[in-house]
């Protein structure tokens, strides 16, 4: 997509039809889709469904399957746990089978080649507002091309077989949970894996583990905020993870923290901001701190304090994002001070208009025609 200021973003995106009604919905992400992001994804459309179907059926997506074994498959163990919390069958279609996918495929080209076309990207969270909107405005509302019927008239009849959502599940209840040791590593299929330098908390510190389809562990902490990824080693008895995760780096964000926060006009206001965004990005805050810190040096602060302001009312907790509204400020202001000013001529003297040319005497000329 394109974003501010012309610069590309890639984005992410899983849709759902319902195969009936052909009632659809997307869910889109910054990141590449994880299989826990791909359950939560799962209980957004099922919400907007409001109701759970007898069966899904799947692309051979490794999002969900491990492997195959001769038509036997085999799913990743944190999806195999969300289908059988929401006891729905699975069908995973073969490969090279447009018969199955055709429905899916057309909602992808759907949402690739209307909604997203000419769309500017201000965020995650706009981009998956304007996305219901467009679904319950157009996608939905208007008459299939091949059903030649509404969707979303054809849902209100469906809805009524389709298996009511009784409680809503967390993503996270999907992953493993291992505890973690005093030397801040976890034991896990033989090796060890470190995370940050102050992870463990006496007596017991429990930490949310995800393998991914590229062979990566991704370690969560108990707020589920990623706090360490490492490539599974193959082997067994080695320690797995760098110097960097040996490292107490607290200290030193808090202090950073501290000293952006005092210059700003209200420091106590501009730490929770700062506290926000270290929440939702606590692997990149030194990078995210860094630059704001880089804006105070060549944005007047009056811009800035502004900026965050907007950010804050408007829930945006990025420092690029920040950058964006502050630049775009410092545009509006440029445009209200570029006013036309009077044309004015200037001459060698200013009093020329007041003097008076020197007058000739007639009978000068009357002496000189005789």
């Amino acid at each position: 997509m394109t974003a501010e200021e012309g610069k590309r973003k890639k984005i992410y995106f899983l849709s759902f039809v319902l195969s009936r009604s052909r009632q659809k919905i997307s869910y889109y992400s910054e990141r590449p889709f994880t299989t826990v992001l791909a359950i939560y994804a799962h209980e957004q459309a099922i919400g907007f469904f409001e109701g759970i179907t007898e069966v899904f059926v799947y692309d051979q997506d490794t999002l969900f399957l491990v492997d195959e074994n001769k038509g036997d498959l085999i799913m990743t163990e944190a999806f195999r746990k969300y289908a059988e919390y929401r006891g729905f069958k699975l069908h995973f279609c073969r490969k090279s089978d447009p018969q199955s996918k055709g429905k899916v495929e057309n909602v992808v080209k759907y949402n690739k080649y209307n909604f997203l076309r000419g769309r500017i990207f201000v965020n995650i969270d706009v981009l998956n507002g304007q996305n219901i909107a467009w679904h319950k405005r157009t996608a939905n509302a208007k008459v299939h091309s091949t059903t030649k019927k509404i969707p979303y008239q054809e849902w209100l009849i469906e809805k009524s077989y389709l298996r009511p959502v009784m409680d809503s599940f967390k993503p996270e209840s999907a992953l493993d949970d291992y505890d973690v040791r005093k030397d801040n590593t976890i034991s896990y299929k033989g090796n060890f894996y470190r995370v940050p330098l102050g992870t463990y908390r006496p007596p017991k510190t429990t930490v949310l583990t995800e393998v991914t389809d590229d062979n990566r562990l991704i370690i969560y902490n108990a707020e589920n905020k990623k706090i360490a990824t490492h490539a599974i080693y193959p082997g067994k008895g080695k320690t797995i993870g760098g110097s960097n995760y040996m490292r107490d780096l607290t200290s030193g964000i808090d202090q950073l923290i501290d000293q952006l926060s005092s210059q700003f006009n209200d420091p106590e206001k501009a730490k929770e901001y700062f506290l926000q965004i270290r929440k939702d990005k606590p692997r990149y805050i030194r990078d995210q701190l860094q630059h704001i810190k880089k804006l105070t040096g060549v944005i007047d602060m009056e811009v800035i304090n502004q900026a965050m302001a907007f950010c804050i009312d408007n829930k945006i907790y990025r420092a690029t994002d920040l950058e964006s509204v502050a630049k775009k400020i410092l545009s509006q202001r440029s445009q209200e001070t570029t006013i036309p000013q009077p044309i004015v001529i200037k001459t060698i003297n200013q009093t020329s208009h007041k003097i008076i040319p020197n007058k000739s005497d007639i009978s000068d000329y009357q002496q000189l025609m005789k």
